[in-house]
């Protein structure tokens, strides 16, 4: 069965608009979504096959702005667009035969757009609070259960869950922006959980694994926020208190594969739990821009990448049994390393930019803040062969690579107080792989690698 979601929900303000208001002006858009499949399969004959697939995808999205050359007096102006999802596939099935193979996937992916933007050229004015936001949360889960039984058992489980969306809140070139009271540009991403799950049981004479069984979770956002993107944005910003541009993810990926082989000849095939985190975090000034806050000014992403687990376990026993096939059982775990993880793409990380020309002032304080914290708490791979003839391979890995960055590229700051600054905390970091062979003949190994590059940095050119 296969489910899509895309539809989109807009709300904008046409350009060359001009709003005379005494009020609260708003230009909302949200969105909540909620997809799921739920598949059974059950085959069972002298020869028994079948292929489950579960299959959700939601890449619907949702934008509130404001146009080009838009004239807008008011009280206050709030611009925002907000999307949150829910994907959840689920596949079940039983294969029962002299011979009985399956195929079976379950596979949640979110992905899409949320954007609050101002097209080029406004003029803006409000007495109170002006603020612009975009903000998506989403939980993807995918759960995929396969039993086989039978004389000659072929069996496949593969789970992947993704979160791939792109959160942006954007004020275009040559703007003319004025707040009485705070001005705040934010974009958010919060992830509740993008989690994969998968098992695999098999009892038979003979067992093969023909390809690898898995469980994959990957929450990818681009989440950025920005104050014009050409080359001479040429803008005037200011807020008679504070102003405040920043974009805010916090990341969450787990994965579990569970297989059990109970075989007279067993080749179980590979197993693996991966759960990757890439986030693109990112806050920017284009060239030629004046901030003026008359109290705090404030610049800064913030992110926070969690893997609670990512475990793979596997209980193969049989006359003959060789362990989770070439590459084993294998668990890993990765932070802005996409590739580490099977994944392609550039490597993520969190930044903030001000560039040429650009000129922010504070009455009180100006900060510059790139923040990431990293997680990943459960690693780990786990199989247990009990044969006459037994061999045993097992792997966990981590690789985490965050460099969060402050760059001031020709920038003027003047406030009584500055500070710039870039931080990067790893919580808790662990990868373990234990091997265990009970059997006359056996061989057992198992690899467990932890790799960490962190280098917060603050370039002042």
């Amino acid at each position: 069965a296969s489910i899509k979601d895309n539809h989109g929900n807009y709300a904008s303000i046409k350009d060359g608009v001009t709003i005379n208001s005494a009020g609260d002006d708003k230009v909302t858009a949200k969105t909540t979504r909620h997809v799921s499949d739920n598949t059974y399969g059950l085959a069972v004959g002298g020869v028994a096959a079948g292929a489950d697939i579960s299959l959700v995808n939601i890449t619907g999205s949702t934008s509130s702005t404001l146009g080009k050359n838009v004239n807008i007096q008011a009280k206050s102006l709030n611009v925002s667009a907000d999307d949150n999802g829910t994907a959840s596939a689920t596949g079940k099935a039983i294969a029962a035969g002299i011979g009985s193979g399956q195929y079976n996937q379950a596979k949640a992916t979110i992905g899409g757009a949320v954007t609050a933007s101002i097209g080029n050229n406004a003029n803006i004015d409000v007495t109170n609070d002006f603020s612009l936001g975009a903000s998506g949360e989403n939980s993807v889960s995918s759960t995929i259960y396969g039993v086989n039984a039978g004389g000659l058992t072929v069996g496949v489980a593969r789970g992947e869950a993704s979160a791939t969306p792109t959160i942006t809140a954007s004020v275009g070139d040559n703007e003319t922006i004025h707040a009485g009271h705070d001005l705040n540009v934010k974009a958010t991403y919060n992830a509740s959980q993008v989690s994969a799950y998968g098992s695999m049981s098999s009892g038979s004479l003979a067992n093969i694994g023909i390809t690898t069984s898995y469980a994959h979770a990957n929450d990818s956002p681009t989440v950025s926020a920005s104050m014009g993107d050409g080359s001479n944005s040429n803008s005037t910003i200011s807020a008679d208190h504070d102003l405040t541009v920043s974009s805010t993810s916090n990341t969450n990926a787990k994965a579990n594969f569970n297989g059990v082989a109970i075989s007279g000849v067993n080749v179980p095939g590979n197993t693996e739990a991966i759960a990757n985190i890439n986030n693109k975090n990112s806050v920017s000034v284009g060239p030629n821009v004046t901030l003026t806050a008359g109290n705090d000014l404030l610049l800064s992403a913030i992110s926070s990448n969690l893997i609670p687990y990512a475990t793979v376990t596997g209980t193969n026993a049989g006359l003959i049994s060789i362990g989770s096939g070439t590459d084993g059982a294998t668990a890993k775990a990765c932070i802005n390393a996409p590739g580490s993880c099977g994944y392609g793409g550039s490597n993520g990380g969190t930044s903030v930019t001000v560039n040429t020309g650009d000129m922010l002032t504070a009455g009180n304080s100006a900060t510059l803040k790139a923040f990431s914290g990293d997680s990943s708490n459960d690693v780990n791979a786990t199989s247990t062969v009990v044969a006459g003839i037994g061999t045993n391979n097992n792997n966990a890995y981590v690789t985490i690579n965050d460099n969060p960055s402050v760059s001031v590229n020709g920038t003027g700051i003047e406030s009584p107080a500055v500070s710039l600054d870039a931080e990067l905390t790893k919580m808790l970091v662990n990868a373990k792989a234990d091997s265990i062979t009970a059997a006359a003949d056996s061989y057992s190994n198992a690899n467990s690698t932890v790799t960490v590059t962190g280098d917060p940095a603050v370039h002042l050119v």
